[in-house]
């Protein structure tokens, strides 16, 4: 529960540093900030997708964010189901978590390589 407070920390201070640089017209300094400055771990795809979370927020991208949460709930619902129909257990569960979260993360760098996030406006 403690990391997902600190993450949320990160992807806070990410909404704030995208949306001040976008808000005064700095599209390169908003692409500086999500390069350098939107994960203080390497590799983990949940912690890379509860920031990226933030830098999408930061650049007003919420019709992005909802369609993609409401995609992963959907898949998570279908496969959470299996694992408790077919006696998956914990472990099923588990498995099913890891996958929704690499699509999460996937999803969102997908979408802030493609530089339409930096331009405001074009959500």
């Amino acid at each position: 529960m403690l990391v997902a407070f600190l993450l949320d920390g990160f992807a806070i201070a990410a909404q704030t540093m995208i949306g001040t640089a976008l808000g005064a017209g700095d599209v390169r300094g908003a692409r500086g900030w999500a390069r350098h400055g939107w994960s203080p771990w390497p590799a983990r795809a949940e912690r890379r997708a509860f920031v990226l979370d933030g830098v999408l927020m930061g650049a007003s991208h919420f019709a992005f964010l909802r369609t993609w949460t409401v995609a992963a709930a959907v898949v998570a619902a279908v496969l959470g189901q299996l694992a408790a129909s077919r006696g998956w257990g914990i472990v099923g569960l588990w498995g099913r978590d890891r996958r929704d979260d690499g699509a999460a993360a996937a999803a969102r760098l997908t979408r802030l390589r493609g530089g339409r996030w930096a331009h405001p406006g074009a959500a």
